[in-house]
């Protein structure tokens, strides 16, 4: 192999651009796939603009736009007893209050702030059938705070399901983050696991204990003690602040501001550098061990690099390789989607069906003519009564609906991690270096919510006898029969949402498995190519190696994390 490496000018070293532009060419030069990815975030960072970007994350109803709107001491984003936020949503200082909405097609327009809602939500945009792309709103009460900017981001739901395909998927993009998690459910193992995920990807982070007011005294005092605890065993270092709306917590919300948001503002620029700094030194950190591996690799002989890459491809093959444990997996949550749906949806057969008898009996009174104009009004009537409420309750239950989806990312985010254990270990036995392989982290795609397609409960016959009976002198029997019927009614449209849901996780499960697959496939090619180098690649190799460690020296800043932990009284 003969590999030229061109170096940077001088007056380029010891930052983190120049350190980022030697691991991109270094990554050009020896094919390393596996960077690819990390090396665009890297330099989307360092192309910031002058502000920081904090994304406030959290299952939904957690607070999270009441808490941006408390900051803003203005109602800007839709609350709701539902899930509102379905697009990403940046917020920051302006003048006057507005708002802008950009399209996917590049148009943009402004739009009142009270008509957010109608652009934002899952209710009034379902599904974003109006293409919006971005949503920008300024606000003057943010003028305490400059150089930040604030994205409220749809709720991540149950572990990672959510309802919209961009809270996850703006991870990469991550610069400064709150996790806003209700005081009275703090800290679950996935809300763990996404702090982790947070912490690799940014220095700036904390944890708001949300909904404050609901929990005593001595209960804060048991929430902190508790995540706390969980912060330290996972070794994350997160602040910790409570916050409400509420007056009496105004002395909480100021520590808040000035524990996190004050270390922000007005330090746009040193903040985005520092972050841009942790992510390229991680970023230099992987590479040097794909190297170091690679350099171990070129001094063996050929047989045994032949013995490991033999090893390293046993992993992926065969009953227990990952991609049969992938695909065994990806089986069992599909099979599992409709049994679940069902099980979730069947307590709700007998309240839908009760609430449209209640229903029904005030229509059948209202009805004229004769049987075949009350069966359309009968069947008119059905589909306006049942479409909202299908899909509120597919709403509502949405998070357990889809469980097999997040149960599913949840399993393949430990077969990867497993995967990264076991070439890290055979790396480590037979070479004696270690790999740092980066996180892989199970972006889901929600399943969008389910068409409503009501079909006639009652088949009518159109002959002259249902032309010509009164409905008057059959009332009494047509309420019984359609009575009888709700149960029926209820239930088929109900098993039809499920079996649209099934389709829709399916279709999600297997996505999800294709990106899992595709990111062990490259992991384990970039390696086999590295690994399979002769000894004339020796010196190519450790001029990189040499190359990167002084760039990462001359970069390296011990005061990466200027975070100043809060007052806690």
């Amino acid at each position: 192999m003969s590999t030229t490496l061109n170096h940077p000018p001088a007056h380029a070293t010891g930052t983190a651009g120049a350190l980022l532009a030697t691991i991109e060419e270094l990554a050009q030069a020896f094919a390393l796939d596996s960077l690819k990815e990390s090396i665009a975030t890297a330099r989307r960072l360092l192309a910031r603009p002058n502000t920081v970007a904090v994304a406030v994350l959290g299952s939904f109803k957690a607070g999270k736009s009441s808490f941006i709107n408390t900051l803003a001491d203005a109602p800007l984003l839709p609350v709701a007893a539902v899930p509102a936020t379905a697009i990403l949503t940046r917020v920051s200082a302006g003048p006057a209050l507005r708002a802008a909405v950009t399209l996917t097609s590049g148009e943009a327009c402004e739009v009142p702030p009270g008509e957010l809602a109608s652009w934002v939500t899952e209710e009034l945009n379902p599904r974003n059938a109006k293409h919006v792309a971005t949503v920008e709103v300024e606000a003057p009460g943010l003028a305490r705070f400059p150089g930040v900017a604030f994205v409220d981001t749809p709720g991540l739901g149950s572990i990672f399901a959510h309802n919209s395909n961009t809270s996850l998927g703006f991870l990469p993009r991550l610069e400064a983050a709150v996790l806003a998690i209700p005081s009275t459910a703090p800290l679950s193992e996935t809300e763990t696991a996404l702090l982790r995920r947070i912490a690799e990807l940014t220095p700036r982070f904390a944890v708001l204990l949300t909904k404050a007011d609901l929990c005593s005294d001595e209960q804060r005092a048991e929430v902190r003690r508790f995540v706390e605890r969980q912060l330290r065993q996972a070794r994350i270092p997160a602040d910790v602040f409570f916050w409400s709306q509420r007056a009496e917590f105004a002395g909480a919300r100021e520590q808040f501001v000035s524990g996190f948001l004050a270390q922000l503002s007005g330090r746009a620029g040193e903040v985005s550098r520092e972050i841009a700094e942790h992510r390229i030194r991680l970023l230099a950190i992987e590479a040097k061990g794909l190297f170091a591996a690679a350099a171990a690799a070129a001094r063996h002989d050929s047989a045994a690099r032949d013995d490991l890459r033999a090893r390293l491809d046993a992993l992926c093959a065969g009953p227990v390789g990952v991609p049969a444990l992938l695909f065994r997996l990806e089986r069992e949550a599909s099979d599992a989607a409709l049994p679940h749906a069902l099980a979730v949806l069947e307590p709700e057969i007998s309240p839908l069906s009760h609430a449209l008898r209640e229903l029904l009996d005030v229509q059948v009174g209202r009805w004229r003519g004769t049987l075949a104009t009350a069966g359309h009004a009968y069947e008119a009537w059905l589909a306006a009564e049942l479409r909202p409420r299908l899909l509120a309750i597919a709403g509502a239950q949405q998070a357990r609906l889809a469980e097999p989806l997040a149960g599913f990312a949840a399993n393949c985010e430990k077969l990867v991690a497993d995967f990264h254990g076991r070439l890290t270990d055979t790396v480590r036995e037979v070479l004696g270096v270690t790999l740092s392989p980066p996180p892989w982290q199970a972006v889901l795609p929600p399943p969008r919510p389910p068409e409503i397609n009501v079909s006639a409960a009652f088949m009518f016959r159109f002959d002259w006898v249902w032309a010509v009976t009164p409905v008057a002198a059959v009332r009494p029997w047509l309420r019984r029969h359609f009575r009888n019927r709700m149960p029926w009614e209820a239930e088929k449209n109900l098993s039809r949402v499920a079996a649209q849901w099934q389709g829709e996780l399916r279709k999600r499960i297997h996505d999800l498995a294709l990106a899992a697959h595709q990111h062990i496939d490259v992991q384990r090619q970039t390696l086999a190519r590295l690994l399979g180098q002769g000894r004339d690649a020796l010196g190519p190799i450790e001029q990189a190696c040499d190359r990167l460690e002084a760039e990462r020296a001359a970069c390296e800043n011990p005061s990466t994390n200027h975070r100043t932990p809060p007052n806690r009284k």
